[in-house]
């Protein structure tokens, strides 16, 4: 990857999803460990939390069942999910 000198010494944070550098005016979301942040376009689709990893659960049972005709067991959707 090419980066202006500039960027290349002075420790600019870049986003953990994506490796965008973040711009100066223009802060990036902080993650709050380890200096860990994502941009804003990151942040519409990061999932944080196991709310938000519900319905994406949902999506993978749905396309194991019905596009590859897996069986599914009866509890298998309400397996917990922690993140």
């Amino acid at each position: 990857e090419q980066m202006c000198p500039k960027h290349a010494r002075n420790k600019t944070r870049r986003c953990t999803g994506c490796h965008r550098f973040e711009p100066e005016d223009d802060p990036f979301a902080d993650l709050n460990d380890d200096d860990r942040c994502v941009c804003m376009a990151c942040c519409r689709t990061v999932v944080v939390d196991s709310n938000d990893a519900k319905p994406l659960w949902d999506k993978v049972v749905d396309f194991l069942e019905q596009k590859l005709n897996l069986p599914i067991w009866k509890d298998f959707r309400e397996i917990p999910i922690l993140i």
